[in-house]
């Protein structure tokens, strides 16, 4: 919902990028993303191989100000952008995004 945001506010509709955000991302990237992650969760072990999660606040830092501009809510990518730097400062910024699991249990980064 909060991508629908900003490309609404820009004229476009929301079932513009549908195909693109539901047949290619959701399932191809997200979907796959999530198999291959969650074994590393499982065993605590986040390798950085493919991503690290230092790069992870940069660009929540633009998906932030792409928001501001919109005039769209920035609650929810500034709670990612947050958990992000919590999991960085903990020492999980080699480490692949998955490590943010870390900075969501209580008491953890």
């Amino acid at each position: 919902m909060h991508a629908a945001a900003p490309v609404g506010s820009a004229g476009v509709a929301a079932t513009e990028p549908t195909k693109l955000a539901v047949d290619w991302f959701l399932f191809s990237v997200v979907g796959e993303m999530i198999k291959a992650e969650a074994p590393a969760i499982d065993k605590g072990a986040y390798p950085g191989d493919v991503g690290s999660r230092k790069m992870n606040p940069t660009a929540l830092k633009h998906i932030i100000g792409t928001s501001d501009e919109r005039n769209v809510d920035t609650e929810i990518p500034a709670r990612n952008k947050k958990l992000a730097e919590q999991a960085v400062a903990a020492g999980y910024g080699k480490n692949s995004y998955s490590s943010v699991i870390e900075a969501l249990k209580k008491g953890g980064a």
